[in-house]
């Protein structure tokens, strides 16, 4: 069972906002991260209410950015060779509870906008920072796309809690890759002769008075 009151106040002391989560990592309060707090006393009414709660960890309200390295590492060794190699700095890092992937969370100081997902040196992932949440170190949660899979609990890996890096530039450049180009050409638009008859191949202006109806916004009462 996670010790949802150890492990959230040890992260209160360093102004690392925290609030309950459930096992297949859903918030259970009500406003989600957004009611994470600092607050001993709020921590401990939680932990009465939510005993088996997993400490979820509000990035944004700490002034965090933390990396998520979701796909494209190994093991340590190909953690630590990516992380050098791409003149990232070392700071505290969780490996998730996703077995037997290799999954990490690098936390900054310096909170940023999410990055939906990022590419970088064969790896991606996610950045979360202020409009989302993580789980602490220590956590047990259930994985896979239904969270019906059980995983190994998070564990810091690197660094000490509370101690974390500048949110390196390589970190605030990261954006979402480019899609596919695709071919935007416009197709020539019919020279019609207005107004249009019948036998004029009235349908056909219907039909391109309709698409371009569409393109401006109109939805269908309009047209």
């Amino acid at each position: 069972m996670t010790n949802f009151l150890n492990i959230a106040l040890a992260h209160a002391v360093f102004g690392l906002y925290v609030f309950p989560v459930a096992r297949d990592k859903s918030t259970l309060t009500h406003h989600g991260y957004k009611d994470a707090s600092t607050d001993p006393v709020q921590i401990r009414a939680w932990s009465t209410k939510f005993p088996s709660a997993n400490p979820g960890f509000a990035p944004g309200a700490s002034d965090v950015a933390v990396w998520d390295i979701d796909h494209g590492l190994t093991d340590m060794a190909s953690f630590l060779a990516w992380r050098d190699r791409n003149g990232i700095p070392a700071t505290y890092t969780v490996r998730s509870g996703s077995r037997p992937e290799f999954k990490v969370h690098m936390y900054f100081k310096g909170a940023m906008q999410d990055v939906g997902k990022w590419e970088l040196d064969g790896c991606s992932g996610q950045v979360k920072s202020l409009g989302g949440y993580v789980l602490a170190a220590g956590s047990e949660a259930m994985h896979g796309e239904k969270h019906d899979k059980p995983g190994a609990p998070y564990e810091a890996i690197d660094g000490v809690l509370g101690v974390f890096a500048p949110t390196p530039d390589v970190v605030r450049q990261l954006r979402k890759p480019a899609t596919a180009p695709t071919n935007n050409s416009k197709v020539p638009k019919t020279a019609w002769s207005l107004p249009v008859h019948e036998g004029e191949n009235r349908t056909g202006f219907l039909l391109e008075q309709t698409g371009a109806m569409r393109n401006l916004g109109c939805g269908k009462d309009a047209i």
